[in-house]
């Protein structure tokens, strides 16, 4: 089709902002035809905007629409402001999701609208427990499923997105970590649990709950502080921001229910499991890790039988020096210990 039956097209579309959404997509696919793309999506910023249409809440606002027919198609509940991985995507759901943001890449790149900014942000969190394994450039493994080059709007749809979950951003130290958060709100990768190499996050994960069961009041920051000074137990592919934040949601989740079990007088150990199961039943669903394989909850069952580590976090240090003078080389280890020594 010439590019003049597109421009009429796009004239006469110019107030029905879903006609112009498919003019749009149409043209993504066409080369050379950038300028018509880019009338067909400014025209339709316009009309949002001229008739605020209900989909272009200000940015500013917390509070989403009244629940739409979207949410009802993937089965979802109203927004509640719960953590993502809380509403249980269904496979279905999730590929129908992921097939409506291929189609729309182009208006994620450049017009996405809250609406569709919130199913970007549903869809990634779910791709990331589902399908990450530890390779390749974050933000670009992400987008590539869907056709997007996520490193360019990625942040975008992630403020505007989790706006509208009425998910507030996720800052530690300062930093503002938009994909973490994105991780955060899918939870544990199951490539990570799943396969020969998938112990090191058993180790890692007994040894962070462990850490936190010694600190009163545990948070995510002061779980993501102890998980960052340990995560050397972590293979090198799998090391990242967003695997650091996702495993202290999980700890800190942990901790809180077997603090849950102990004030009700429950002892430690695998009564624990029992008392939730009678009491919480479904209790492993509201973790941020899949248990619906066998590795998923063998994982869950042993964090939640993993006892306080002796002296806590930081309670011993370890650094090693070299020493080059003209007596020659030296090695020594310094070590730094807090607590009482008994005999």
């Amino acid at each position: 089709m010439e590019d003049v039956d597109y421009a009429a097209r796009i004239e006469a579309a110019r107030n029905n902002s879903d006609e112009l959404s498919r003019i749009a997509d149409e043209l993504q696919k066409i080369p050379g035809s950038r300028l018509l793309l880019m009338r067909a999506i400014n025209l339709r910023r316009q009309l949002r905007t001229n008739r605020g249409d209900a989909v272009a809440a200000t940015a500013s606002s917390t509070e989403p629409p009244k629940p739409a027919t979207w949410l009802s198609d993937l089965g979802l509940p109203a927004i509640d402001g719960r953590p993502l991985y809380k509403y249980r995507l269904s496979d279905s759901a999730f590929e129908l999701l992921q097939h409506e943001l291929r189609s729309k890449s182009a208006a994620l790149a450049f017009d996405p609208g809250h609406i569709l900014s919130a199913k970007f942000v549903l869809w990634a969190a779910e791709w990331f427990r589902r399908h990450y394994d530890g390779t390749g450039r974050a933000w670009d493994a992400v987008g590539q499923p869907i056709g997007l080059k996520a490193a360019q709007c990625g942040r975008r749809l992630t403020d505007t997105g989790l706006r509208y979950w009425r998910i507030p951003e996720l800052r530690l130290n300062g930093t503002h970590h938009r994909l973490a958060a994105i991780a955060r709100q899918g939870g544990f990768p199951v490539a990570a649990l799943d396969g020969p190499s998938g112990g090191w996050a058993a180790r890692f994960l007994e040894r962070l709950v462990g850490l936190l069961l010694a600190v009163p009041d545990p948070t995510v920051e002061v779980a993501d502080a102890i998980a960052e000074k340990h995560m050397d137990m972590v293979p090198e592919t799998w090391r990242s921001d967003e695997i650091r934040v996702v495993s202290a949601e999980l700890a800190c989740e942990i901790v809180r229910l077997k603090r849950l079990a102990e004030q009700a007088g429950v002892p430690s150990g695998s009564l624990v499991s029992m008392w939730l199961d009678e009491h919480y039943g479904g209790w492993r669903d509201d973790l941020p890790v899949s248990v619906g394989s066998d590795a998923g909850r063998v994982l869950v069952d042993g964090l939640i039988r993993t006892d306080a580590i002796k002296g806590g976090a930081g309670s011993v240090h370890a650094r090693r020096l070299l020493t080059i003078d003209a007596e020659g080389r030296r090695e020594r280890v310094e070590l730094h210990l807090t607590g009482s020594i008994q005999d």
